[in-house]
């Protein structure tokens, strides 16, 4: 049985869904009104509207689709066609899912052909993104700036409630107005508490911390690769999954003395005060970190030359293939696009090496999430895109 009428706490109202999305909170709410092509896992998919996917050759896929779903939505290889080429319209930048994508054709209503630009041995990640699924009906959410109210993909009411900050959301789960408590951004008080206490609440996202550093001083980008980052592990209490580098050679002297400004949410003060500390102690570089709210953020107002900036980025999908064949754009929290003239590493680590050196942008590890739920239907994720009304699918 189904239920009716979800809350769910969320960190931020994004401004726009489905194809118009513009970062990852965007996605994460389209997820629960669209039909996921194949549904995640913590580890691999399992079906969603695809029942079935086999090779052809190196590049080349067949799709089978779900009868008993196709049946129920009324959707076929077309009515997915159809969903992609809106996606391919968006103005967002989300279209850029599509260019890994070479050619698709409908076979029949329930099967369908796809051949990517390249070979991909996890084609099964690529399909579970969100907006390559299919709305399951026209409509247009109701906004406020705390609260977004839609109808989910099983029919349930789903309303996503942001709150001035988690202890609030946690109280209200504590009282029964809320059917889900999650967060990225969690203080570490309350990450520590709940994820002593309850089993399996920390879920993994897509969304990683890099440092910025202005391009007078891209050797310093050297200097941060070479700091212990899982040290940050422990001191977040698991919020921080770190990114290892191989030992680098430091390279040229400059100033000592730099800002760091940071979004005003959880851990990025413990991170950036983190930071501050080892580049004191190894470099005598002095680095101030100065908070900026969220909207600022956002909006990525100019910094003078001496600024480092904390930045929230997004893969565009789970698969180790996401970011190997992809460059990114200096922008926050966006989706990563293709570029056929960028060499392909051998390794996600010798790709984020050369990004620091040719950006100077050190990605410096990936975000958790916290989600405590009574609801029973709810799968578990790799990127975040959380599921809130998969009913239909266990029924």
């Amino acid at each position: 049985m189904k239920d009716k009428n979800k809350r769910i706490s969320v960190d931020v109202i994004p401004k726009r869904l489905f194809a118009n999305s513009e970062d990852w909170t965007g996605i994460y709410v389209s997820r629960s009104a669209v039909l996921p092509l194949l549904r995640e896992k913590t580890v691999g998919t399992q079906a969603g509207v695809i029942e079935k996917i086999e090779r052809l050759n190196s590049n080349s896929w067949l799709i089978r689709l779900n009868r008993s779903i196709s049946n129920h939505y009324e959707i076929n290889s077309s009515t997915i066609l159809s969903s992609w080429r809106r996606l391919a319209k968006a103005h967002s930048g989300m279209g850029s899912l599509l260019r890994v994508m070479r050619k698709a054709q409908a076979i029949n209503p329930l099967s369908m052909r796809v051949e990517m630009a390249e070979s991909m041995d996890d084609i099964q990640s690529y399909f579970a993104h969100p907006l390559l699924g299919v709305p399951t009906e026209e409509q247009e959410p109701l906004v406020s700036p705390t609260m977004l109210t839609m109808r989910g993909t099983s029919g349930s009411e789903v309303t996503f409630c942001k709150y001035d900050n988690f202890y609030t959301a946690a109280n209200e789960y504590e009282k029964g107005n809320l059917d889900a408590l999650t967060g990225v951004g969690v203080p570490t008080a309350y990450w520590s508490e709940f994820t002593n206490t309850v089993n399996n609440c920390m879920f993994d996202t897509t969304l990683h911390v890099a440092i910025a550093v202005p391009s007078e001083y891209y050797s310093l980008a050297d200097r941060i690769m070479n700091l212990p980052f899982s040290q940050l592990e422990e001191q977040t209490k698991g919020q921080f999954s770190a990114t290892s580098y191989p030992s680098q050679e430091i390279r040229n002297n400059f100033e000592k003395e730099f800002t760091i400004t940071y979004p005003d949410f959880p851990p990025n003060k413990e991170i950036c005060a983190w930071l501050s500390k080892q580049l004191a102690e190894k470099y005598d570089i002095q680095l101030r970190c100065k908070e900026i709210s969220y909207t600022d953020y956002l909006n990525n107002e100019m910094q003078d030359e001496r600024v480092l900036r904390f930045m929230i980025e997004t893969d565009p999908w789970a698969g180790p293939e996401s970011i190997l064949s992809l460059t990114f754009p200096r922008s926050n929290d966006n989706l990563n696009t293709t570029n056929p003239s960028h060499s392909k590493m051998e390794t996600q680590s010798s790709f984020n090496v050369e990004r620091a050196h040719v950006e100077g942008v050190v990605r410096i590890g990936r975000l958790r999430g916290l989600k405590i739920t009574h609801l029973i239907h709810v799968g578990e994720t790799r990127t975040g895109w959380i599921g809130w009304d998969d009913d239909l699918f266990y029924l």
